[in-house]
């Protein structure tokens, strides 16, 4: 990725993840032709795939797809960028106040049918992408951060996956301290039909920083990186985080008000003030691992 936002490609090439618009492997760069008009901000590369996202927001990918790792609702490779459209569909629909976007029924069944309201910020800013899958970092209304991601989740890279409004995982939780969380091995064996919380080939939020899935990532991304089948995200600070003064004004104990790395979305008994009132709730620095 140039500084002028101009993308090149070389290596391997058997799925087409050079996005070359053939399967010949490349020993030297090779500009890509077809993003030539498109100032790239971001890029990654996964075993199979590519994934770029322009300076507007635009995702596009290509590549390898048996894990549905390209976000296009399909299993089908492809040797050419390709416009991920369901995330642009839902940065036109944020333009426009849809209620599936912005509303506070948002990702729930039955939200196309609510009236519009208040337009709102749906900006994809940053792509990461492991072996088989790809996680967005999405900006939304001040400043805090969203993840969505697609692709193979058998080892939980795409962690829980908010759909229909319902919280899928898959695998059976368990208790803080234990040896960990294990997978179901019905959902293991599934095959990757798009609708599979194994492999999602349709871009879906991640939700298992709140606990009840309907908040996302409660926070700012500073960095995300993904290995080949796990993920790692560092926070940043978050302008609406509420400060001590804050919490004096408005006559809420410092412990139950400032931020403190987002703790209080994940426990079974989170302190709703907080949640409810303030979009972003972690601290620079903080390291989550998935």
């Amino acid at each position: 990725l140039g500084q002028d936002g101009a993308a090149v490609a070389f290596g391997a090439n058997n799925f087409g993840q050079l996005g070359l618009s053939d399967l010949r492997e490349r020993p030297i760069a090779n500009m890509l032709t077809l993003l030539d008009r498109i100032i790239v901000a971001d890029a990654a590369a996964g075993a199979q795939h590519s994934v770029v996202v322009s300076s507007q927001g635009v995702v596009y990918s290509w590549g390898g797809n048996l894990f549905g790792q390209l976000g296009q609702g399909d299993t089908t490779q492809r040797n050419t960028p390709t416009k991920v459209r369901v995330l642009d569909s839902l940065t036109s629909d944020a333009q426009v106040g849809s209620a599936c976007v912005c509303g506070p029924l948002a990702d729930t069944s039955g939200c196309q049918l609510l009236p519009r309201v208040q337009p709102c910020t749906f900006k994809v800013v940053a792509v990461a992408a492991g072996a088989y899958h790809t996680i967005a970092t999405v900006e939304r209304d001040k400043g805090a951060h969203e993840l969505w991601g697609w692709g193979d989740n058998q080892f939980g890279q795409l962690g829980c996956m908010l759909m229909n409004g319902v919280v899928r995982c898959p695998w059976d939780l368990t208790a803080v301290g234990t040896l960990g969380n294990w997978h179901r091995q019905a959902w293991r064996d599934a095959p990757c039909l798009g609708s599979n919380v194994r492999c999602m080939a349709l871009p879906r939020k991640l939700a298992m920083f709140d606990s009840n899935g309907f908040g996302a990532m409660v926070m700012k991304s500073l960095k995300l990186v993904s290995g080949a089948f796990h993920n790692v995200l560092i926070t940043d600070d978050c302008p609406t985080c509420p400060t001590p003064e804050k919490c004096i004004n408005d006559g809420v104990a410092r412990e139950d008000c400032i931020c403190d790395g987002g703790l209080r979305t994940r426990g079974k008994s989170p302190r709703t003030w907080v949640i409810e009132t303030v979009e972003c709730v972690a601290q620079k620095g903080e390291l989550y691992t998935w």
